[in-house]
């Protein structure tokens, strides 16, 4: 999922924020979110393959707001940000297999 122009001057995304942009208002009402792997807007959740698949998130320091029009796309994502990129962090995860552990009572 692409989640673009979230000003610096915010410091996190209230609970339940996707979705919701120009409702919430303010800082938050230019923040725009691409299709996730559902091939709709905003946060659902992954779908997971399998245990053991990666996550990557991807957070870029621009020093322009950008005007990727009302379909946002990693594609195009990437060939906005080209010459633009102050920074970078990059949060890598995995999911490892889960196990649910039943007892008698």
């Amino acid at each position: 999922m692409v989640v673009v122009n979230i000003t610096p001057t915010l410091k996190g995304l209230p609970e339940g924020f996707s979705g919701k942009e120009e409702e919430v208002g303010g800082d938050y009402a230019c923040i725009k979110e691409g299709n996730n792997d559902r091939k709709v807007p905003g946060w659902r959740g992954p779908k997971l393959p399998s245990h053991g698949h990666r996550f990557e998130f991807r957070l870029f320091a621009l020093d322009d707001q950008l005007k990727l029009g009302n379909k946002v796309t990693k594609e195009k994502l990437v060939e906005a940000i080209e010459g633009h990129v102050l920074g970078e962090a990059v949060l890598t995860t995995k999911k490892l297999q889960s196990y649910v552990s039943l007892s008698k009572v």
